[in-house]
């Protein structure tokens, strides 16, 4: 009987102790959800600067080691312009972003995080139309953003971000072109983040 109670108890322990060893390791995967709002400017050499605002919603699954988090961020932005077409040839940037890359966030003393990312993939879809009725977009974007928050409670941070972004080819009527002077967008923004 103590020998069977042994063998209970030893099978008890390794089943408590593996269930407890793959909780950890589905513990270090996480997601940070957020949106933020921004100003900031969008030009080129042949698209007149202009002030734009921008709402965005993102998302970051991470693998977390230690106080570090590192995964791939994805970003839909709205991007509405402040600068009368009037004043810029009667053009508007009004429109969409998809962003697409790799980040990195660092805890500090579980009362700061900071961020940085860097986005390779996506694209920025006008929502009207040019001058002569057809329709533009902007992709091959390369940029990166910087991010830091405050803890208010212990799942979700207050947020300053830069975000700064260059577009390299026109897509005008599902035709592409490179561009010889790309497009540039900067935001700054403020916003909220849950960490789970």
């Amino acid at each position: 009987m103590k020998k069977q109670l042994s063998v209970f108890s030893l099978v008890a322990v390794l089943l408590f102790n593996v269930s407890n060893a793959q909780a950890a390791v589905v513990g270090d995967f996480g997601i940070d959800a957020g949106a933020s709002w921004g100003l900031g400017a969008a030009h080129s050499d042949s698209v007149t600067s202009r002030t734009i605002n921008t709402i965005s919603i993102n998302a970051f699954p991470n693998y977390q080691l230690g106080d570090w988090r590192f995964g791939i961020n994805g970003n839909l932005g709205f991007v509405g312009q402040n600068t009368d077409p009037v004043n810029v040839a009667n053009t508007n940037v009004k429109g969409t972003t998809l962003l697409f890359g790799v980040a990195a966030e660092y805890n500090l003393m579980s009362a700061w995080v900071f961020g940085a990312g860097f986005n390779f993939l996506g694209k920025y879809s006008l929502s009207e139309n040019n001058t002569a009725g057809q329709s533009v977009s902007y992709k091959k974007p390369i940029g990166f953003f910087l991010k830091a928050g405050y803890y208010v409670c212990p799942m979700v941070s207050v947020d300053a971000s830069f975000s700064y972004v260059t577009y390299g080819t026109s897509s005008t009527n599902s035709v592409d072109s490179d561009l010889t002077s790309k497009l540039k967008e900067t935001n700054y923004a403020i916003g909220g983040t849950y960490h789970w």
